[in-house]
């Protein structure tokens, strides 16, 4: 999400590619109002940051996981953008060289591993299952199916992969996991934490929690209402004057 012209500069789940969003709502919309579009995992950053397992914290990643594996990360108290608002897109970090192709045209990305396409098949369930199939999953991983729980520690091994190299590059105090992610944080702990141990640096890891996010499946809208609560704290007299305007027309 290019936030300089609130572009989708690229979703791959979805399809969509250079893709004027924000006209678009305005146009349907019909009405002077507002309008912010943001990626949902740096929206359960915000959330987590604001209301949630990161509270108060200054240097925050989150990691939300659904089709695909998103990232949104927090310094100083504000979302990172980078040039084209691909900050913090740890699902398309490159860590397998001889890996599937990616939805995004890349090779190797953390998401061909770590998605829920990836896991699904892992566990011999139809990659296509969606959260159905996810919560039968977690409901055999908890009663303990051999299968399961192998196919969620090799889940684990790639997210310590992924997040070694992140963590070396962001410091973070905390990473926080959203989603599908922080279901299974428990059955990925030990192999996810076997891999940050060979290969991140000693005195960032000994100080770095890894948790599950405290703000559920929803998280992006929580941090949807946080940007929009931001933004009438910060001039509120533009929101009162567009708040009369909206009671004139009704």
């Amino acid at each position: 999400m290019r936030q300089s012209d609130q572009m989708v500069v690229l979703a791959p789940n979805v399809g969509w590619q250079n893709l004027p969003l924000l006209r678009m709502l305005l146009v349907e919309c019909g009405l002077d109002l507002p309008v912010v579009v943001e990626n949902e995992a740096a929206l359960a950053a915000l959330a987590e940051t604001r209301r949630g397992a990161a509270l108060n914290l200054d240097s925050v990643l989150c990691v939300w996981g659904e089709v695909g594996i998103g990232g949104g990360t927090v310094s100083g108290g504000q979302l990172m953008q980078g040039a084209s608002g691909f900050a913090g897109e740890i699902g398309h970090l490159p860590i397998n060289l001889d890996g599937e192709r990616c939805g995004c045209g890349a090779i190797g990305c953390l998401e061909t591993e770590l998605g829920e396409e990836s896991l699904l098949r892992r566990a011999g369930r139809p990659p296509n299952g969606g959260r159905a199939a996810l919560t039968e999953l977690f409901a055999d991983a908890a009663a303990g199916k051999p299968s399961v729980i192998d196919a969620l520690a090799e889940q684990g091994r790639w997210l310590g992969i992924g997040l070694a190299g992140v963590i070396n590059l962001l410091d973070p105090d905390v990473v926080v996991l959203g989603g599908f992610l922080g279901e299974a944080l428990p059955f990925m702990v030990d192999t996810m934490k076997a891999e940050l141990d060979t290969r991140s640096i000693a005195a960032i890891r000994r100080d770095l929690s890894v948790v599950a996010g405290a703000c559920g499946s929803h998280a992006p809208l929580r941090g949807a209402a946080e940007m929009a609560w931001e933004r009438v704290i910060s001039n509120p007299l533009e929101s009162l004057e567009r708040r009369m305007f909206v009671s004139e027309l009704a």
